[in-house]
């Protein structure tokens, strides 16, 4: 469980697949999915705040033009058993640039409604496909989220995202999720392409007979063009 949770909250939310029936997606919503590949790598800070049952932070900076292996620097980390070496190696995996807001799902798993107007864009909700490269743990649990997006009707750019799990959920044998819930703002980069600034992942339930509850709160800041991917 303390493995698939840190995989979740960074990369929960791969390129938008072309699927054949995006004809069938609201223009506004297809629009905001089909922006071309990223040809712009960005160093960026970034900072993980964990509270609720094992309060921490970690802060680094990632550099995806690096070679694999150099990419992470962690600055400083807190909690419980820090391990400066497991943490290098779990952000390692996650470093190779993919920050974007039009890239944090693998498209909807079909049809997508759209909700109307709210006050940070124009509503979308649908059920999330993993990325192609998701780990069995996260590829299970994404069929038993609802996803929602706020896209600005001007620009067709995503604002805010949310997933939420549908129902409580058994992702193994003894344990249980019966909470999840994940939130997240997007910002133009240098680039004016809008990136994951903000992302917060509140999760409850239990494992081998004792409960938990984490909070974790991802934060991007200061990117600075690198190269290309």
């Amino acid at each position: 469980m303390n493995r698939l949770l840190p995989c979740i909250a960074l990369g929960i939310l791969a390129v938008m697949p072309a699927f054949a029936d995006q004809a069938a997606w609201p223009d506004l919503f297809r629009r905001a999915f089909s922006a071309e590949p990223a040809v712009q790598l960005y160093a960026y800070d970034f900072l993980d705040e964990r509270d609720g049952d094992r309060p921490g932070f970690t802060r680094g900076r990632i550099d995806p033009s690096k070679p694999e292996g150099e990419r992470v620097t962690i600055y400083e980390a807190t909690g419980d058993k820090v391990d400066l070496k497991k943490i290098d190696k779990r952000y390692e995996r996650n470093a190779d640039g993919d920050i974007w807001c039009d890239e944090l799902s693998g498209g909807p798993d079909g049809p997508v409604s759209d909700k109307g107007a709210s006050a940070d864009g124009r509503l979308f909700a649908f059920t999330p496909l993993p990325k192609p490269d998701a780990e069995d743990g996260e590829k299970k649990l994404y069929r038993q989220l609802a996803a929602m997006v706020a896209i600005d009707e001007r620009t067709a750019q995503i604002r805010t995202f949310t997933a939420t799990l549908t129902a409580p959920w058994k992702p193994m044998v003894l344990a249980k999720l019966d909470a999840v819930e994940m939130t997240g703002n997007c910002a133009p980069a240098p680039n004016g392409r809008a990136f994951s600034a903000r992302m917060k992942m509140r999760i409850a339930g239990s494992a081998l007979g004792n409960d938990f509850k984490q909070d974790v709160t991802h934060s991007i800041s200061n990117l600075t063009p690198v190269g290309s991917p």
